[in-house]
């Protein structure tokens, strides 16, 4: 998952800075089974 960075000032106001994405760890590595392989060859519609 993705998450971006968030802060909040003293007045209680919520800043989210989308320029920063942290990701998370996958659910399964790549290439093991469990991941859903598109379904066009090159992954577009």
């Amino acid at each position: 998952m993705d998450r971006f960075s968030i802060s909040v000032d003293g007045a209680g106001v919520l800043t989210i800075n989308t320029g920063k994405i942290t990701l998370g760890p996958l659910p399964v590595a790549l290439g093991q089974p469990g991941l859903i392989p598109p379904r066009t060859p090159t992954g577009c519609i």
